[in-house]
């Protein structure tokens, strides 16, 4: 089997031209230097990951979400692979066109409701959901923070870079969520990306980073600083954002999903994301065996693996 490295770079040129996720300069900025497969008639795209050997290489979705345009010919773009690779595996966005009919026949070895998303119906009016703990915190945070939408997200880099470095110290961050200086500066300058700024004398204690796809805007990442934490910085930003979307006629925020895999889970990010939310929609892990032989010879090596993970020969990668 022989990596895709040779025509990537002239596959992914022609890649779909969506904004957010779907777009080809996230899946870019997410690889950092490692190549990416751009499935046409689908619109997907994939990230090559070589296994512990260097010998084979497994296909995953860009973090945190597969998202594409077609699901309905995903499984043949798939088959067109052949068995390049040995694995594919994503995450699914939980606003795709597709059910779970369409995703069991797409990914046959791996199908199975993944965690719960929070999402936000923007025709209600954020009188009738947003909880009145958050309206507390919103006219506390308003108080000593002012919020603006930047009309210049990438000139925002080092600022947020620097709030990340507060997050990643605060809930000691690793694996893939540790993104690179230079993988920041790619995803604030793929289309669709909105930020807003929380200030506290002129200083940015809190952003947060959207993407906004067709109908919905989907929350990618925040971070604050401590002062920010103080402020209650993050309250008066989704406050903002909220009103930014509804008042350009989006119909969805996409929030993603809470620390657990329970829907009334009661750990803190749970509960700030219901805080904000209408309704649930459900994201599914996915997966398929696109090389049969390789996958059963190197599941035969991951002693380790627990029963039902997925491709067993990568579990502790990011341990």
């Amino acid at each position: 089997m022989s990596p895709g490295n040779t025509d990537t770079a002239s596959v992914v040129e022609q890649g779909s031209s969506l904004g957010g996720y779907q777009h080809r300069d996230y899946a870019l900025a997410i690889a950092e230097a490692a190549p990416v497969v751009h499935l046409g008639a689908s619109e997907a795209n994939f990230i090559e990951r070589p296994t512990t050997d260097g010998d084979d290489i497994d296909l995953s979705w860009a973090y945190p979400i597969l998202c594409c345009t077609d699901w309905a010919v995903l499984g043949r773009d798939l088959e067109d692979l052949g068995d390049r690779y040995v694995t594919v595996s994503a995450i699914t966005d939980p606003f795709g066109a597709y059910d779970e009919p369409l995703l069991a026949a797409t990914f046959p070895d791996v199908c199975r409701v993944y965690k719960a998303h929070f999402v936000t119906d923007l025709a209600q009016s954020p009188d009738d959901f947003v909880a009145g703990h958050h309206r507390r915190n919103i006219r506390r945070a308003k108080a000593s923070v002012s919020v603006e939408r930047s009309g210049d997200p990438l000139g925002l880099v080092a600022e947020w870079i620097d709030l990340y470095e507060h997050l990643i110290g605060r809930h000691d961050i690793g694996g893939v969520q540790r993104f690179s200086p230079e993988s920041f500066e790619r995803q604030l300058a793929v289309p669709g990306v909105e930020v807003f700024v929380a200030r506290l004398d002129g200083r940015a204690v809190g952003m947060l980073v959207w993407y906004v796809q067709g109908q919905v805007a989907y929350y990618h990442l925040g971070a604050y600083s401590p002062d920010g934490y103080d402020a209650r910085a993050s309250f008066a930003l989704f406050d903002a954002a909220i009103d930014h979307f509804r008042n350009v006629g989006l119909g969805w925020l996409s929030l993603g999903a809470g620390a657990g895999t329970e829907v009334d889970a009661d750990d803190g990010l749970s509960r700030f994301k219901r805080g904000w939310s209408t309704a649930t929609k459900p994201a599914y892990f996915v997966g398929r065996v696109l090389d049969r032989d390789a996958f059963e010879r190197l599941s035969a090596r991951a002693e380790d693996a627990p029963a039902g993970y997925f491709p067993p020969h990568r579990h502790g990668e990011y341990s």
